[in-house]
């Protein structure tokens, strides 16, 4: 039993580390802040703070699990964004933390006519970095400790910066025409330059470039409204200390679809599939579920349920991967992207 639980240890010191070289939430599209700094609120709503959390592999030993934080103040006058974001990943006896002071603003290309909105979002993120251990959770195929094993494993930490945009675009009447969301996010710039080493991989360099298009509101035989909902993105990470290619150069695209169903004006329920591939590493494969609930802007709430076709995930019978998050802002617009609202209460105020 000791040398079955020592395997489980080394395989995800191993395994874990590919598919933890990224840290981050299977649902960022509920909000884009977990992933790019630049992201602001669609509804620009003056304070936003989200808590997430997701368990890999739920019955194997030493399986990842991801908390994550957010905080962000929004002020309308400066066109500008304030906050703070946190990631906190636990794999067997590993934990990493990454946590960020960003600064956002918002470039406003809207046309003079009004029927459409275009903002453009410039972001950056300050972020510190740690690695420790936990030496208790440590178990060896023998009951002799390896001294020299410990003195490998000492904690480590490091000075890191993220950079983003974000633009949003679409007609201002949702019952008109739909809107569209592109960004581009690159994080852990500093992991591309100076001497680093192999304890210190989970910090990778990775680039995301990602889209989603929200149709129009559609009109149901009961008179409700609907609409549909299309993400895309392409990951990659490059790590210049990894041990091998499948960890060192990672092409990874994801995606999802939903239908969003207002049952009242101010209210909304989402439900959709995801998935997620690596080209060069077929065995970490996912597809998933998601539920989404919009509660009068103020309260948004996100389950996700994953499965992946890994043969360890076969062989161990897991229940799969769990997720919630939960996103809650104040005195958020009625409308998407409607700076000049928000602003006009701000100046009255």
């Amino acid at each position: 039993m000791r040398y079955f639980a020592c395997l489980f240890i080394i395989l995800f010191t191993t395994f874990g580390a590919v598919s933890q070289s990224n840290i981050r939430l299977s649902n960022n599209w509920i909000d884009m802040y977990f992933l790019n700094p630049s992201s602001i609120d669609p509804y620009y709503s003056n304070f936003k703070a989200g808590i997430g959390g997701r368990h890999q592999w739920i019955k194997l030993p030493g399986a990842p699990i991801t908390e994550a934080f957010t905080v962000a103040y929004f002020n309308p006058g400066w066109r500008s964004q304030f906050g703070i974001r946190g990631f906190f990943d636990k794999i067997g006896y590993t934990t990493t933390s990454d946590i960020s002071a960003t600064y956002a603003y918002v470039l406003k290309l809207d046309p003079a006519s009004g029927d459409h909105f275009c903002k453009l979002n410039m972001g950056i993120a300050a972020k510190y970095q740690s690695l420790s251990y936990d030496h208790s959770k440590v178990i060896f195929e023998t009951s002799q400790e390896d001294i020299a094993f410990y003195d490998r494993l000492q904690d480590k930490s490091k000075i890191n910066f993220d950079l983003g945009f974000e633009l949003a675009f679409g007609k201002a009447d949702p019952e008109i025409g739909g809107n569209c969301l592109i960004g581009i996010a690159s994080q852990n710039i500093a992991s591309l330059f100076g001497n680093d080493d192999n304890s210190l991989t989970t910090f990778a360099n990775t680039n995301f470039f990602y889209a989603q298009y929200n149709s129009k509101l559609q009109n149901s035989n009961s008179g409700k409204q609907y609409a549909y909902i299309f993400g895309f993105s392409l990951m990659h990470s490059k790590n210049l200390y990894a041990p091998n290619i499948l960890t060192s150069d990672v092409f990874q695209w994801e995606g999802n679809a939903k239908i969003r169903y207002h049952y009242t004006d101010a209210n909304s329920f989402s439900f959709g599939a995801l998935f997620r591939t690596k080209e060069e590493y077929k065995m970490l494969n996912d597809w998933g579920v998601l539920l989404e609930h919009d509660w009068q802007k103020n309260l948004s709430t996100s389950f996700v349920y994953e499965n992946n076709f890994s043969s360890i995930g076969r062989a161990s019978n897991t229940w799969g991967t769990f997720e919630i998050i939960f996103i809650w802002r104040l005195n958020p617009n009625k409308d998407l992207y409607d700076l000049e609202a928000k602003s006009s209460k701000f100046i009255c105020r």
